[in-house]
C-alpha cells in the first residue's frame, strides 16, 4: 500500500530534481561572475582560475570519475563469472577492491606526470 502511494512521484522527482540541481549550477555561476566583475578581474587573472591543468589539478574528476566506473564496471563483470550462491559476496569485496586499485593507479600516474614535467 505504501509503494502504492509512493510510485507516482518517482518520475515526478526523476524530472524535478536534475531541474533543481540545474537551477542552483545556474544561480551559483552567476553569483560567482557578478563578484568577479565587482572585484574588477580582467581576463587574464580569470584565465589562471580557469585553466584546464592549472595548479593541484593534475589529470582532473574526469579521469578519477572514469577510473572508478571501469573498476565498479569490473567488479560486476567479475562477480557475474561466478557461482550465484558466492556471487553476492564477491561483488561486495570486488566493488570497492576494483575502483580503489584503479585510483591508486590514477595516483601514480599523476604523480609520476608531476614528477616528469
Amino acid at each position: 500500500m505504501f509503494a502504492d502511494i509512493l510510485l507516482p512521484f518517482v518520475p515526478i522527482s526523476t524530472i524535478i530534481a536534475p531541474m533543481v540541481i540545474l537551477y542552483y549550477f545556474i544561480k551559483f555561476r552567476h553569483h560567482e561572475r557578478m563578484a568577479i566583475i565587482e572585484k574588477g578581474l580582467d581576463s587574464e587573472q580569470l584565465a589562471y582560475f580557469h585553466q584546464k591543468n592549472g595548479p593541484g589539478q593534475g589529470m582532473g574528476f574526469s579521469v578519477k570519475l572514469a577510473a572508478v566506473l571501469i573498476g565498479t564496471g569490473l567488479a560486476i563483470l567479475i562477480s557475474l563469472l561466478f557461482a550465484a550462491d558466492i556471487r553476492d559476496n564477491i561483488l561486495a569485496g570486488l566493488l570497492f577492491l576494483l575502483p580503489g586499485i584503479n585510483l591508486a593507479l590514477v595516483y601514480f600516474l599523476e604523480d609520476k606526470k608531476e614528477n616528469k614535467g
